[in-house]
Protein backbone atom coordinates (compact mmCIF):
# COMPACT_ATOMS: atom_id res chain seq x y z
CA UNK A 1 0.00 0.00 0.00
CA UNK A 2 2.55 2.27 0.84
CA UNK A 3 4.20 1.69 -2.60
CA UNK A 4 1.09 2.68 -4.14
CA UNK A 5 1.56 5.72 -2.59
CA UNK A 6 4.85 6.95 -3.37
CA UNK A 7 3.87 5.68 -6.87
CA UNK A 8 0.83 7.85 -7.21
CA UNK A 9 2.83 10.93 -5.10
CA UNK A 10 5.37 10.90 -8.13
CA UNK A 11 2.75 10.71 -10.50
CA UNK A 12 0.76 13.22 -9.40
CA UNK A 13 3.65 15.45 -8.24
CA UNK A 14 2.15 18.56 -10.07
CA UNK A 15 -1.48 17.80 -8.79
CA UNK A 16 -1.35 19.27 -5.18
CA UNK A 17 -5.06 18.21 -4.25
CA UNK A 18 -4.60 14.70 -4.77
CA UNK A 19 -3.71 12.80 -1.73
CA UNK A 20 -3.42 9.09 -2.31
CA UNK A 21 -4.16 7.16 1.13
CA UNK A 22 -3.61 3.49 1.18
CA UNK A 23 -2.50 2.93 4.26
CA UNK A 24 -5.37 3.64 5.96
CA UNK A 25 -7.37 0.14 4.39
CA UNK A 26 -5.25 -1.85 6.39
CA UNK A 27 -6.99 -2.73 9.74
CA UNK A 28 -5.74 -3.11 12.85
CA UNK A 29 -5.47 -6.80 12.49
CA UNK A 30 -3.16 -6.64 9.42
CA UNK A 31 -6.13 -7.33 6.85
CA UNK A 32 -7.14 -5.32 4.08
CA UNK A 33 -10.57 -3.41 4.16
CA UNK A 34 -11.75 -3.26 0.56
CA UNK A 35 -14.19 -0.46 -0.28
CA UNK A 36 -15.95 -2.12 -3.44
CA UNK A 37 -15.94 -5.36 -6.21
CA UNK A 38 -17.18 -5.61 -9.19
CA UNK A 39 -17.34 -9.05 -11.66
CA UNK A 40 -17.94 -7.75 -14.51
CA UNK A 41 -16.86 -8.17 -18.87
CA UNK A 42 -16.83 -11.04 -21.49
CA UNK A 43 -14.24 -12.70 -19.68
CA UNK A 44 -15.38 -12.35 -15.74
CA UNK A 45 -19.36 -12.54 -16.50
CA UNK A 46 -19.38 -16.00 -17.38
CA UNK A 47 -21.59 -18.56 -16.18
CA UNK A 48 -19.72 -20.33 -14.42
CA UNK A 49 -18.04 -17.61 -12.55
CA UNK A 50 -20.85 -16.13 -11.50
CA UNK A 51 -22.47 -19.55 -11.01
CA UNK A 52 -19.56 -19.77 -8.28
CA UNK A 53 -20.18 -16.81 -6.89
CA UNK A 54 -23.22 -17.54 -5.64
CA UNK A 55 -22.19 -20.91 -4.15
CA UNK A 56 -19.56 -18.48 -2.09
CA UNK A 57 -22.90 -16.66 -1.16
CA UNK A 58 -24.92 -19.80 -0.03
CA UNK A 59 -21.77 -20.60 1.94
CA UNK A 60 -20.80 -17.61 3.52
CA UNK A 61 -21.59 -16.73 7.24
CA UNK A 62 -21.85 -12.75 7.09
CA UNK A 63 -23.97 -10.45 4.94
CA UNK A 64 -23.23 -8.75 2.01
CA UNK A 65 -24.70 -5.85 4.20
CA UNK A 66 -23.81 -2.58 3.18
CA UNK A 67 -20.62 -3.97 0.66
CA UNK A 68 -21.41 -3.06 -2.96
CA UNK A 69 -21.16 -5.94 -4.75
CA UNK A 70 -21.48 -5.26 -8.49
CA UNK A 71 -21.94 -8.03 -11.21
CA UNK A 72 -22.61 -8.16 -14.89
CA UNK A 73 -23.32 -11.71 -16.71
CA UNK A 74 -21.51 -11.32 -19.89
CA UNK A 75 -24.31 -11.46 -21.94
CA UNK A 76 -28.10 -11.55 -21.89
CA UNK A 77 -28.29 -15.33 -22.79
CA UNK A 78 -25.89 -15.86 -19.74
CA UNK A 79 -28.36 -13.63 -17.61
CA UNK A 80 -31.11 -15.76 -18.47
CA UNK A 81 -29.46 -18.52 -18.06
CA UNK A 82 -28.11 -17.86 -14.72
CA UNK A 83 -31.83 -16.67 -14.27
CA UNK A 84 -33.23 -20.10 -14.87
CA UNK A 85 -30.98 -21.96 -12.71
CA UNK A 86 -32.07 -19.51 -9.60
CA UNK A 87 -28.61 -17.93 -9.26
CA UNK A 88 -30.10 -14.25 -10.01
CA UNK A 89 -32.10 -14.47 -7.47
CA UNK A 90 -30.20 -15.93 -4.56
CA UNK A 91 -27.54 -13.23 -5.25
CA UNK A 92 -30.40 -10.27 -5.36
CA UNK A 93 -31.59 -11.89 -2.08
CA UNK A 94 -28.15 -11.20 -0.63
CA UNK A 95 -27.89 -7.90 -1.61
CA UNK A 96 -25.99 -8.32 -4.58
CA UNK A 97 -26.33 -5.72 -7.38
CA UNK A 98 -26.97 -7.17 -10.66
CA UNK A 99 -26.92 -5.05 -13.69
CA UNK A 100 -27.29 -5.87 -17.55
CA UNK A 101 -24.90 -7.23 -19.68
CA UNK A 102 -22.58 -3.99 -20.53
CA UNK A 103 -18.95 -3.41 -21.07
CA UNK A 104 -18.69 -0.24 -19.07
CA UNK A 105 -16.71 -1.45 -16.08
CA UNK A 106 -13.97 -1.70 -18.31
CA UNK A 107 -13.39 1.66 -19.02
CA UNK A 108 -14.37 2.59 -16.18
CA UNK A 109 -18.13 3.71 -17.29
CA UNK A 110 -19.98 2.67 -14.62
CA UNK A 111 -19.96 2.00 -11.07
CA UNK A 112 -16.47 4.22 -10.65
CA UNK A 113 -15.53 4.47 -6.76
CA UNK A 114 -15.10 6.84 -5.15
CA UNK A 115 -12.23 9.33 -4.21
CA UNK A 116 -9.26 7.59 -2.44
CA UNK A 117 -11.48 4.27 -2.60
CA UNK A 118 -9.83 1.08 -2.87
CA UNK A 119 -11.73 -1.95 -5.37
CA UNK A 120 -11.32 -5.27 -6.55
CA UNK A 121 -12.59 -6.18 -9.98
CA UNK A 122 -12.29 -9.03 -12.44
CA UNK A 123 -12.93 -7.45 -15.94
CA UNK A 124 -11.61 -8.14 -19.00
CA UNK A 125 -9.02 -5.08 -18.92
CA UNK A 126 -8.01 -2.47 -17.24
CA UNK A 127 -6.02 0.59 -18.39
CA UNK A 128 -4.42 3.79 -16.70
CA UNK A 129 -7.06 6.75 -15.35
CA UNK A 130 -10.42 4.47 -15.01
CA UNK A 131 -12.02 2.93 -12.47
CA UNK A 132 -13.32 6.06 -11.51
CA UNK A 133 -9.91 8.07 -11.69
CA UNK A 134 -10.04 11.57 -12.85
CA UNK A 135 -6.87 13.28 -11.93
CA UNK A 136 -7.52 16.36 -13.34
CA UNK A 137 -10.24 16.97 -10.84
CA UNK A 138 -8.19 15.67 -8.14
CA UNK A 139 -10.00 11.94 -7.96
CA UNK A 140 -7.92 8.79 -7.69
CA UNK A 141 -9.00 5.22 -6.57
CA UNK A 142 -6.90 2.31 -6.68
CA UNK A 143 -8.24 -0.57 -8.58
CA UNK A 144 -6.93 -4.29 -7.90
CA UNK A 145 -7.57 -6.99 -10.33
CA UNK A 146 -8.63 -10.50 -8.87
CA UNK A 147 -10.39 -13.46 -9.77
CA UNK A 148 -13.91 -13.54 -9.05
CA UNK A 149 -14.21 -16.44 -6.57
CA UNK A 150 -11.94 -14.07 -4.07
CA UNK A 151 -13.86 -10.79 -5.16
CA UNK A 152 -17.11 -13.34 -3.60
CA UNK A 153 -15.15 -14.20 -0.69
CA UNK A 154 -14.17 -10.89 0.37
CA UNK A 155 -17.45 -9.08 -0.43
CA UNK A 156 -19.51 -12.18 1.61
CA UNK A 157 -16.57 -11.21 4.45
CA UNK A 158 -17.41 -7.60 5.37
CA UNK A 159 -15.30 -6.59 2.65
CA UNK A 160 -11.83 -7.46 4.30
CA UNK A 161 -10.01 -9.03 1.58
CA UNK A 162 -10.24 -12.40 1.28
CA UNK A 163 -8.98 -15.27 -0.69
CA UNK A 164 -10.88 -17.47 -2.30
CA UNK A 165 -8.53 -20.60 -0.39
CA UNK A 166 -10.16 -19.59 3.01
CA UNK A 167 -13.39 -20.32 1.72
CA UNK A 168 -12.43 -23.60 -0.75
CA UNK A 169 -15.29 -25.49 1.52
CA UNK A 170 -17.83 -23.40 -0.77
CA UNK A 171 -16.34 -25.09 -3.52
CA UNK A 172 -16.47 -28.64 -2.42
CA UNK A 173 -18.22 -30.47 -4.32
CA UNK A 174 -19.43 -27.93 -6.42
CA UNK A 175 -21.06 -28.68 -10.03
CA UNK A 176 -22.40 -27.19 -12.78
CA UNK A 177 -25.30 -27.13 -14.66
CA UNK A 178 -25.20 -27.77 -18.33
CA UNK A 179 -25.00 -24.14 -20.26
CA UNK A 180 -27.84 -24.13 -22.59
CA UNK A 181 -27.59 -21.33 -24.94
CA UNK A 182 -30.85 -19.31 -25.73
CA UNK A 183 -30.22 -17.09 -28.43
CA UNK A 184 -33.99 -15.49 -28.36
CA UNK A 185 -33.80 -12.24 -26.97
CA UNK A 186 -30.74 -11.58 -30.29
CA UNK A 187 -33.71 -13.07 -32.84
CA UNK A 188 -36.04 -10.99 -31.23
CA UNK A 189 -34.08 -7.86 -30.85
CA UNK A 190 -31.73 -7.56 -33.48
CA UNK A 191 -32.22 -7.14 -37.05
CA UNK A 192 -30.40 -9.76 -39.44
CA UNK A 193 -30.67 -8.90 -42.73
CA UNK A 194 -27.82 -10.49 -44.12
CA UNK A 195 -28.80 -12.57 -47.34
CA UNK A 196 -32.47 -10.89 -47.12
CA UNK A 197 -32.11 -6.92 -46.91
CA UNK A 198 -35.49 -5.37 -47.08
CA UNK A 199 -35.10 -2.23 -49.55
CA UNK A 200 -38.47 -1.34 -47.79
CA UNK A 201 -37.45 -0.47 -44.54
CA UNK A 202 -36.36 3.22 -44.11
CA UNK A 203 -33.07 3.75 -42.32
CA UNK A 204 -33.31 5.94 -39.81
CA UNK A 205 -30.71 8.62 -39.48
CA UNK A 206 -29.59 11.16 -37.16
CA UNK A 207 -28.33 14.96 -37.08
CA UNK A 208 -25.01 13.86 -37.09
CA UNK A 209 -25.07 11.26 -39.89
CA UNK A 210 -24.42 12.08 -43.28
CA UNK A 211 -24.00 11.09 -46.44
CA UNK A 212 -20.23 9.78 -47.31
CA UNK A 213 -18.87 12.76 -48.77
CA UNK A 214 -17.81 12.32 -52.91
CA UNK A 215 -13.92 11.49 -53.30
CA UNK A 216 -11.81 12.01 -56.22
CA UNK A 217 -10.22 8.66 -57.73
CA UNK A 218 -7.24 6.95 -55.87
CA UNK A 219 -4.25 7.58 -58.14
CA UNK A 220 -1.46 5.03 -58.12
CA UNK A 221 0.80 6.44 -55.58
CA UNK A 222 0.39 8.02 -51.98
CA UNK A 223 2.13 10.27 -49.93
CA UNK A 224 1.15 9.84 -46.58
CA UNK A 225 2.48 11.67 -43.48
CA UNK A 226 1.55 9.78 -40.39
CA UNK A 227 1.74 9.84 -36.82
CA UNK A 228 1.21 7.05 -33.91
CA UNK A 229 2.17 6.49 -30.62
CA UNK A 230 0.89 3.01 -29.11
CA UNK A 231 1.59 2.91 -25.46
CA UNK A 232 -0.58 0.15 -24.49
CA UNK A 233 0.44 -3.86 -25.09
CA UNK A 234 -3.17 -4.54 -26.61
CA UNK A 235 -4.62 -2.00 -28.78
CA UNK A 236 -8.63 -2.76 -27.99
CA UNK A 237 -11.54 -0.48 -30.13
CA UNK A 238 -12.76 1.52 -26.99
CA UNK A 239 -10.63 4.37 -25.77
CA UNK A 240 -7.25 3.39 -27.02
CA UNK A 241 -8.23 2.80 -30.01
CA UNK A 242 -9.64 6.67 -30.06
CA UNK A 243 -6.36 7.92 -28.53
CA UNK A 244 -4.72 6.00 -31.48
CA UNK A 245 -6.50 6.84 -34.47
CA UNK A 246 -6.48 10.60 -32.95
CA UNK A 247 -2.36 10.18 -33.06
CA UNK A 248 -3.15 9.07 -36.85
CA UNK A 249 -4.58 12.09 -38.36
CA UNK A 250 -1.74 14.02 -39.16
CA UNK A 251 -1.69 13.72 -42.17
Amino acid sequence: MKYVEDNAAKAFENNPDIHPDMMSKIRPDGRIQVDQACIAGCAAGSFENIYAVDAVAKHAKKPLSMFPLNIYPASQPIMMELNKVGVMNDLMAKGARIKTAFCGPCFGASDCPENNAFTIRHSTRNFPNREGSNPATGQVASAALMDSKSIAATAFNGGVLTSAEEMKEAFEGLTYPEYEFDDTVYKNVVYNGFGKADPSVEIQYGPSIKDWPAMSRLTDNLLLRVASVIRDEVTTTDMAAYEVSISMQSW
